[in-house]
């Protein structure tokens, strides 16, 4: 299998190497090793050319899934072996030589002179572009929260506010386009505070890194509305349903109706005295609406109805024709594509609901999705470990709370040949106390070695911090609890910056008005008509291995296998099957469980044994049990260009070809592949049946010798019911 990749991938060019788990570097070597016969990728040795790696080691932050930096030193430590050469880039393009100078001051005195095991060395950056001039929006700012705001929820309610402000100010003096925007936060729990904040100023903008289900009140209301359906004689989720957005009955309405004799439950009749015409109509309506969803969730699938639901009460359009309405349908999309992901363990409308609520109290994480494609103009907003590897000309580094501290639990030493780990076991005694129940010997020495490599990765995240903005960074501090401000480190290289300047009370624009005729109505309809034929259309072909090798007339030739024939021979493919793979089980109880199954006799269970002992008594199956290497029932799947010889004939698309191999081994010289055919009539018409099959074991050959990039020296056939196994000259 390496052969065949790497024959297929001939130079690996890897990029944000410094991102690489062990795994990922494991493959990166076995498919560029100069010896493809070396089992440990860690003594592999590219072969020359082959592989090109990009990394930044102080952008190395995602220790949490195993990308350590020990990772990274051990590759390229590798490569240099091998005879590569190391290139160092250190000219900067985007960022102003004021903010790469102010970078360099800072990082000068936390990365060592020399890389050791836990950090990579000093390197100063040289500015590669000249110092803007003309623009408000450059050099370094500070947001310093009053004392007032002393809590981190306050502090970071003032810090959104000011920042949502500053924003919309420069949009509405065109300085600057809402792409050219980055919220960066060190923790996620936060995050929707400044998407409300930008919302409420009609900035467009994107949250990535956090929940975002709960920021569009969409789902809220779809999410009550699932809620009265599944429980239809609770009243207070019923009134919670009518009172709402989705039906907006006031009080005094629903006094009306209780007064009336009306029951909250709809699926009883509205009174039809006692009640004005109009509100009446109202209670119908939202009733009759309610029974419509009740009856999809009925009879389709829960998520497909809940789809279903949303279209039908304009949810979807009720969030795209809202501020961000990209940002919110979107959202709703993701969300139904992830309880679709889910559905195969919600097995009722109670259990979405229940995981649809989990979802916007934000138990289950997800970040935020545009409806359109990337490339919108968007503020950016998301947490310091999304943001690695993007830019903005303008950062603010935010929300001043939630500082990290967290005690190691757990070490992982990987700077030897075996990767070892070391956990502790606790117990959670109180908010911020913890218990342990359990730890390693020598724990102490590992804690210690933990906050070593933790307290470096935490001045990775710094750097990466720092070094996102392209013209100006704002960074916020506190003067009360300071030392909750994740971004505290910055507070003496701040000390010539200036204040972020209030520009006082915005308002988000106004949309004004668009006039719709029947022309456009028309235009759009085409449009959607022409949209969904192009997605209709096929892309790629799809078909079995054996379609592909026999032609229509043959397919469909009448088979000799008499009747129940393709039953019998999936029962003996099973036998066989199990039989190679578990050559001392018993498979008499299997036969009957596999008859009946089948809805074939079980008395037929003596006839199959003797149908599979017949076979392992043959000497094909001999040497294929003597095989260092056996397979059977090989499932195989390969994807063909439009010009392949093999689809001659066909529409000129790709194809995804599949199929099953019955035997496969390997000898000395190459792989044996074998077809069984159970073909009651074989004795008698063995040559005729022989030509038939022969295109299909032919095709089967050429394939495996594709997808595995070694030869097969012998491709047979072996007609189960009389005992003969025939050669296919190649």
């Amino acid at each position: 299998m390496r052969a065949y990749f790497r024959r297929r991938f001939t130079h690996l060019f890897v990029d944000e190497f410094q991102d690489t788990d062990p795994l990922q570097a494991e493959v990166a070597l076995f498919l560029t090793a100069a010896d493809g016969r070396e089992k440990d990728w860690r003594r592999c040795r590219p072969a020359p050319g082959s592989l090109f790696v990009v990394g930044d080691p102080k952008q190395s932050i995602y220790r949490f899934r195993r990308a350590d930096i020990t990772t990274y030193q051990m590759v390229k430590a590798i490569i240099v072996e091998a005879g590569g050469a190391v290139v160092t880039l250190e000219t900067n393009f985007r960022t102003l030589p004021s903010l790469v100078e102010w970078g360099n001051s800072i990082f000068d005195d936390v990365f060592p002179g020399e890389a050791d095991l836990y950090s990579p060395a000093v390197h100063r950056l040289l500015p590669g572009r000249g110092e803007s001039s003309g623009t408000a929006l450059a050099g370094r700012r500070v947001i310093t929260v009053p004392d007032e705001d002393s809590t981190n929820e306050k502090a970071a309610l003032y810090d959104s506010g000011l920042i949502a402000r500053s924003i919309r100010q420069a949009l509405d003096e065109g300085r600057a386009a809402a792409s050219d925007f980055l919220v960066v936060t060190w923790r996620k729990n936060r995050l929707h505070l400044y998407a409300d904040a930008l919302q409420r100023l009609g900035v467009p903008h994107q949250v990535t890194g956090g929940s975002a289900w709960a920021q569009v009140g969409e789902l809220g209301l779809l999410a009550r509305c699932l809620r009265a359906l599944v429980e239809p004689e609770n009243p207070v989720a019923l009134v919670a349903v009518l009172r709402g957005e989705l039906f907006g009955i006031d009080d005094a309405e629903l006094y009306a109706f209780r007064r009336a004799g009306g029951r909250f439950s709809f699926t009883t009749a509205v009174p039809r005295e006692g009640l004005d015409p109009e509100r009446s109509a109202r209670f119908e309506e939202a009733f009759g609406r309610l029974r419509r969803c009740a009856r999809w969730l009925r009879v389709m699938s829960p998520v497909a109805a809940l789809e279903r639901m949303a279209a039908d009460l304009g949810l979807l359009l009720r969030a795209l024709l809202s501020p961000g309405g990209n940002g919110r349908s979107g959202t709703i999309g993701k969300a139904f594509a992830v309880l679709r992901e889910a559905q195969r363990e919600l097995h009722s409308g109670a259990e979405v609901a229940d995981y649809l609520e989990e979802m916007i109290a934000g138990q289950r994480e997800f970040d935020g999705l545009p409806a359109r494609a990337a490339g919108e103009n968007l503020v950016r907003v998301m947490n310091l470990h999304k943001v690695k590897g993007l830019e903005a000309p303008v950062v603010f580094l935010a929300d001043p709370g939630g500082k990290p501290r967290q005690r190691p639990g757990m070490h992982v030493d990987r700077t030897g040949g075996v990767t070892t780990g070391y956990i502790t076991v606790k117990e959670k005694t109180g908010s911020y106390s913890w218990k342990t129940l359990a730890q390693p010997p020598g724990w102490e020495a590992f804690a210690i070695e933990e906050k070593r490599f933790d307290a470096a990765e935490k001045n990775r995240l710094l750097y990466v911090a720092a070094t996102r903005a392209g013209a100006m960074i704002a960074v916020t501090q506190r003067t009360k609890r300071k030392g909750d401000n994740p971004w505290e480190f910055f507070d003496r290289y701040l000390e010539e910056a200036e204040e972020l300047e209030d520009p006082g009370p915005r308002e988000a624009p106004s949309t004004g008005e668009t006039t719709i005729g029947e022309e456009n109505v028309r235009e759009a309809r085409e449009g959607i008509a022409a949209r969904w034929e192009r997605s209709a259309a096929a892309t790629y072909a799809m078909s079995g291995a054996r379609d592909i090798a026999l032609s229509a007339a043959e397919l469909h030739r009448p088979s000799g296998t008499g009747e129940h024939g393709t039953e019998w021979g999936k029962i003996i493919h099973f036998l066989l099957e199990t039989a190679m793979r578990e050559p001392k089980r018993d498979l008499t109880d299997l036969a009957r469980s596999a008859l009946e199954e089948q809805d074939l006799d079980p008395r037929r269970g003596a006839e199959a044994l003797e149908t599979v002992t017949a076979v392992r008594d043959s000497e094909l199956w001999k040497r294929a049990s003597a095989a260092e290497e056996k397979l059977v029932e090989v499932p195989f799947e390969i994807c063909l260009e439009p010009d392949d010889p093999l689809l001659a004939g066909r529409e000129k698309l790709p194809a995804i070809l599949r199929g099953v191999v019955d035997l496969a081994f390997r000898e000395r010289d190459g792989w044996v592949i074998a077809d069984w055919k159970t073909d009651t009539d074989a004795a008698t018409r063995r040559d005729r049946l022989t030509e038939h099959h022969r295109g299909q074991i032919e095709l089967y050959a050429s394939l495996w010798e594709r997808i595995t990039g070694e030869p097969v020296v012998e491709r047979g056939i072996f007609f189960v019911s009389s005992g003969e196994y025939v050669k296919i000259n190649g």
